[in-house]
């Protein structure tokens, strides 16, 4: 009987242990708790309340599975707030943690979108050439080389934007060839033959006979203006030497001559610098329009990631 009671109590005692510990793994932890409450203030679109509460989860486990759906929530908050030099650093933090490849390339591809937001295309090329090589699918592979296409161009780097849209333009449908053929185009004009004017020419030009820098750079009205009020105040400089009024002479030469030739030379340069800057924005703006019309043509690339896939193991 002691035997029988003996055996009863230690199997009773490992029931309530078994028990007590399938019970506290169905409750709910104290930063999933907290991040339930981050992810219902980033429901309504309170960021930085989101923030607080996501950050509480980290300092309550540092080491939490949650991790990587903690950095994702944050970097989203901040996007959402336009500071986007932080989002990118926390979605860098996530590219740490051993996730399967899909999630890992949407994240990078996550980063370089916002890289593109922060105003930073240089860093968001590198992460399109990380993308274009890593992927394996060749319809997401052309999908990430006009997104480097695009970074090229709003880097100014004509010759190898020209040579990128040759090379995408036979992975596009017919349908897309006309957009493309218009795209290379204006990229070629860039690189090969633009409208562009020397500054540097066109103050020597003025330096040499005032006038003929704005002429030089199209400014017809500016040119000629320039050119007439020089000649005048030359004129006012003779006629005090031929009368011997050198006083006049002086004044005139300080305040009138030295002021209208030294502003032409000065003005010159702005005007060039003004016309050329026109002419890049607006062939830009021509090739977004295109880009913008060549995405229809481009598989959709699902920006959402399972909130499963970003909890560890």
């Amino acid at each position: 009987m002691r035997k029988f009671n003996k055996k009863f109590g230690i199997g009773l005692a490992f029931s309530l242990l078994f028990c007590i510990l399938q019970w506290a793994h169905a409750q709910p932890t104290a930063d999933s708790l907290v991040v339930t409450v981050g992810d219902r203030f980033f429901a309504v679109q309170n960021y930085p309340a989101a923030i607080t509460e996501y950050q509480r989860a980290l300092y309550l486990n540092p080491r939490t599975s949650y991790q990587p759906y903690l950095w994702l929530q944050m970097a989203r908050c901040y996007k959402q707030l336009g500071n986007y030099t932080t989002s990118a650093d926390y979605l860098k933090k996530i590219l740490h943690f051993p996730l399967s490849p899909s999630v890992r390339e949407t994240i990078r591809f996550h980063l370089a979108l916002t890289y593109l937001l922060a105003q930073k295309p240089a860093l968001a090329n590198l992460e399109f050439f990380k993308l274009e090589k890593q992927t394996a699918d060749s319809l997401r592979e052309v999908t990430f080389r006009a997104f480097r296409l695009l970074t090229l161009i709003l880097q100014h780097q004509w010759a190898p934007a020209l040579q990128e849209a040759r090379q995408l333009a036979p992975l596009f449908p017919a349908e897309a060839q006309a957009i493309l053929q218009r795209i290379i185009a204006q990229l070629s004009e860039l690189a090969e033959h633009p409208h562009l004017k020397s500054p540097t020419i066109a103050h020597r030009l003025s330096t040499i006979l005032p006038g003929s820098g704005q002429i030089y750079a199209g400014d017809w009205r500016n040119g000629i203006n320039a050119f007439l009020l020089n000649a005048g105040t030359v004129y006012l400089l003779w006629q005090s030497i031929t009368i011997g009024s050198w006083l006049d002479l002086a004044l005139i030469g300080s305040f009138v001559w030295w002021r209208y030739y030294e502003g032409n030379r000065v003005r010159t340069t702005l005007i060039v610098q003004k016309r050329n800057a026109k002419y890049i924005h607006s062939m830009i703006s021509n090739l977004l329009t295109d880009l913008h019309q060549l995405g229809q043509f481009l598989p959709p690339i699902a920006l959402e990631i399972p909130k499963q896939k970003l909890i560890l193991p």
